[in-house]
């Protein structure tokens, strides 16, 4: 059973004022409930005043239904996801929720078929800050036991690397500077010692960043 920090009343004020005033929510959602009420209120924010361009997310999208993946798409619902909850939660959600409800979580597939714009995250200091583990578990699903859970919910390797570049950006309405190296942007990019799109994704765990270039300027070297 969920923990909720707002009742449904309270969400609905809250992200009200938020989209009124011009800022995008971003909800932390758990289980289907959670996103149930989040959408809602969302859904209400932009009924009662119609704004271009508002780009509330939900945080984690973890527990959902296929229906409601349908609703963020309907109403540019952003997705913040972090892949290497895969890691821990694929011993427990099945156990927990049913496999036709874990069937339908954490599928960044559906995500990205729907066009639904999904950034990666770490969850740090919860998880480690490291976009190359989550890069892993997006594209591998790896269950620890030499298998992968739901491996149909997986992303590509292009997909896994748009979610931590462009779709991030995308999520702080910075595209047009941030997020792939084009002209006209910020020169924001690091060199691996592997491409990724050429490895084997157990060979991502060992991928190592030569260096990191912020805005120009050469801010980390091995």
């Amino acid at each position: 059973e969920g923990v909720l920090i707002f009742r449904a009343d309270e969400l609905d004020e809250l992200v009200r004022a938020a989209h009124d005033g011009g800022y995008p929510a971003a909800i932390h959602c758990i289980g289907d409930g959670a996103v149930d009420m989040a959408l809602d209120a969302i859904e209400k924010a932009r009924q009662n005043n119609p704004r271009p361009d508002m780009r509330h997310g939900l945080v984690h999208c973890q527990i959902m239904r296929t229906e409601q993946l349908e609703r963020m798409r309907r109403n540019n619902v952003l997705a913040y996801v972090q892949p290497i909850f895969v890691r821990a939660d694929c011993n427990i959600v099945d156990e927990c929720v049913g496999s036709e409800v874990a069937k339908q979580s954490y599928d960044w597939r559906s995500m990205f078929d729907m066009g639904i714009h999904t950034s990666g995250g770490s969850d740090c200091p919860v998880e480690r800050n490291d976009p190359l583990i989550n890069i892993y578990y997006a594209v591998t699903r790896d269950d620890g036991k030499g298998g992968s859970w739901y491996p149909e919910n997986a992303v590509s390797m292009e997909e896994a690397l748009r979610m931590f570049t462009i779709e991030g950006a995308y999520a702080g309405y910075a595209e047009a500077s941030r997020g792939s190296i084009t002209v006209g942007k910020y020169a924001d990019l690091v060199v691996l010692d592997k491409n990724l799109l050429e490895v084997e994704p157990k060979e991502i765990l060992s991928t190592k960043v030569l260096m990191t270039v912020f805005e120009g300027e050469t801010v980390y070297e091995a």
